[in-house]
């Protein structure tokens, strides 16, 4: 092997081509200069130890390497809320919605309120004119009353007579208060009075009027619903996967999606079927404050506690496999098969072969695979 070197034709000032020794072939431990003569000469500017070409092969490769610049973060232990998240809006408990109506026909004269209108207790809501054969009704209670009295009266002074006998005057008596339980039935049932108001029982809200102004109606038609105040619940979706978790007494957390404060409530009751409708299970949530009728929340239901490695919701990874987070090793990216326990906004517990003296790639994972060289300084 010749190596030349310098000037023309690879001689240093003109001088002929430079031959290694035997002792000095590339590749080969030795020294130049250790033998005199022209070829053990070391020539100018070559090293004094020639590296072995393997070791060369190997730092190129070495330094072609592919890495992935990553952020990294130290697992932690640590537990997090189990969630279960459902969907639903606010509407009256069964029993909190009350049908008002009258007990004799009439023409409906006036509406007074509208639809989801706030009222207080005794409002005036409505106004029914009474039916003339309900009037008419009504006032020959009235004359059977007067009449009942009248005979009653005469059969008193027969009896102070000795005219009559104390059965005649027991039978009269009867006949009064007869008469006079009949009027009072009619009273209270809005007969005595041309027109009669309906008035609200509670505070509340008017939730629907279901007869129009000026209709005709017949005794016990409802006029107005109106629904108690602080008598709402919400009515959750749920997947029925999620459902045997979820269990009465669970804390609830909900979330207006029109915006505004969460309300926190209290799971009441969680259905035994999927609601055909919607494919979910219905479930029953008290908020603790009043919530807006119809308005619509996202409610975040908390089963129990998972412990594990908290680690961020960014370092989990997934595939048909399964999930699996990157470690940082000595020798590069470790793929960590993980089990996910619980999740949490930005934090997730997982369950796992987790070294907690490794960091866990938080950025960068998704370039990543095992064995893989990585940089954790900066860009």
């Amino acid at each position: 092997m010749r190596v030349g070197f310098g000037g023309p034709q690879g001689r240093p000032g003109g001088a002929a081509p430079w031959t290694p020794a035997k002792g000095d072939a590339l590749g080969t431990p030795g020294w130049f200069g250790a033998r005199g003569g022209a070829g053990g000469q070391r020539p100018p500017g070559l090293p004094r130890r020639l590296p072995n070409p393997a070791l060369i092969l190997a730092l190129l490769l070495a330094a072609a390497a592919p890495s992935v610049w990553v952020r990294t973060e130290m697992p932690v232990r640590g537990r997090l809320p189990v969630r279960v998240v459902g969907y639903g809006e606010a509407a009256p408990a069964p029993g909190g919605v009350v049908s008002l109506s009258v007990q004799h026909q009439g023409v409906l004269a006036g509406v007074l309120v509208v639809p989801g209108q706030l009222v207080v207790t005794g409002q005036v809501l409505a106004q029914v004119a009474a039916a003339p054969a309900v009037v008419a009704q009504y006032r020959r209670a009235e004359a059977a009353v007067r009449l009942a009295r009248a005979e009653r009266a005469h059969m008193a002074q027969l009896r102070a007579q000795r005219l009559a006998t104390a059965d005649q005057l027991a039978r009269a008596d009867g006949a009064v208060t007869d008469a006079e339980l009949a009027l009072q039935a009619l009273q209270r049932e809005g007969g005595g009075a041309p027109v009669q108001a309906v008035r609200a029982p509670f505070a509340g809200v008017v939730t629907s009027i279901p007869v129009q102004q000026g209709a005709a109606v017949q005794a016990g038609t409802p006029l107005v619903s109106l629904s108690r105040r602080g008598a709402l619940q919400v009515t959750v979706g749920i997947p029925p996967a999620a459902a045997t978790r979820v269990t009465a007494g669970d804390p609830v957390r909900l979330e207006p999606l029109q915006g505004g404060a969460a309300v926190a409530g209290r799971v009441v009751g969680v259905g035994g079927m999927v609601n055909p409708a919607t494919h979910l299970v219905d479930t029953t949530v008290i908020p603790a404050a009043d919530p807006l009728g119809g308005a619509a929340y996202r409610a975040v239901i908390r089963t129990g506690w998972a412990a594990g490695w908290i680690v961020p919701r960014d370092a989990v990874l997934g595939n048909r496999g399964g999930h699996y987070v990157y470690q940082v090793g000595p020798k590069g990216a470790l793929r960590v098969a993980v089990r996910v326990l619980a999740e949490t906004g930005m934090r997730t517990a997982v369950a796992g072969p987790v070294a907690p003296s490794l960091p866990v790639v938080v950025s960068g994972n998704y370039q990543l695979a095992p064995g893989m060289a990585v940089r954790t300084g900066a860009r």
